[in-house]
């Protein structure tokens, strides 16, 4: 399962506008001319322009694939649990385990349900301290994406300066 992780995010990389034929020619014309620009396209260029262009796109697909490969492992270690010890939890479904990932990665943790294996609670551990993570780059690309640019800021700044002008021009044509 975690191959086949590896294997999306590759693909994702791989396939994506900023790592094709064109891209990598620039990459080799830039480097031509100024060795300022470090070494040739690498694949953590690419990323990084995939944070910067589309981040909500890479975050949801991200995401999206560490909780299905974090359930899919707890469903794995704590799904045989119920032949030995039917006591509710029933870690064999997996909407359930996808319900225990979401709630581990960001940190609510209701208790409903919860592993019973060392391996299932170090997983969840980890899933927690990944989703605190991913929680705080959706929170900075909303940030980022909210900023004005600096046309807009003069705008607001230039009404912002004007509002009592602008109140005035509008009461006088009423």
């Amino acid at each position: 399962m975690l191959f086949r992780t590896y294997t999306i995010l590759r693909f994702l990389v791989t396939f994506s506008r900023y790592y094709d034929i064109r891209a990598i020619r620039v990459s080799y014309i830039f480097n031509n001319f100024s060795k300022m620009l470090g070494d040739r396209l690498s694949k953590l260029t690419t990323i990084r322009c995939m944070i910067i262009n589309d981040p909500f796109k890479l975050l949801t697909i991200v995401t999206s694939v560490i909780i299905f490969t974090v359930a899919f492992s707890i469903r794995v270690i704590e799904g045989p649990l119920i032949l030995i010890d039917n006591d509710g939890l029933d870690l064999s479904i997996p909407s359930n385990c996808i319900w225990l990932t979401l709630l581990t990665m960001t940190t609510v943790g209701y208790g409903d349900y919860y592993p019973k294996t060392n391996v299932g609670r170090a997983i969840c551990v980890i899933s927690s301290v990944i989703g605190s993570v991913l929680i705080s780059f959706i929170i900075v690309a909303l940030t980022n994406s909210l900023n004005f640019s600096d046309f807009e800021f003069r705008v607001r700044l230039y009404f912002k300066r004007h509002s009592n002008i602008l109140k005035k021009i509008i009461l006088s044509k009423k």
